[in-house]
């Protein structure tokens, strides 16, 4: 699982980083929208990194076999948090 801000993340994720960790022998590789970003709606941006993290943790303790990364630009990150 690889957690993303917005589409353009989220499209490198489908069609460059899963393909390539599908051939290294992974199973499942997907993107899953981080905060703001996941109501489609009102696409890209993340919320302050405390809430953020929180959604990080919350995904980790559903399955140990979880493996998670992120994937974010920088440009409009909060200043704070």
């Amino acid at each position: 699982m690889v957690h993303v801000e917005g589409q353009t993340e989220e499209q490198v994720v489908n069609e460059v980083i899963a393909p390539h960790l599908f051939s290294r022998g992974y199973a499942s590789v997907s993107a899953r929208l981080l905060g703001n970003s996941r109501q489609r709606s009102d696409r890209g941006g993340v919320r302050a990194w405390s809430a953020v993290r929180k959604d990080i943790i919350n995904h980790l303790h559903q399955s140990p076999s979880y493996v998670v990364s992120t994937m974010v630009d920088y440009y409009a990150m909060p200043k704070t948090g």
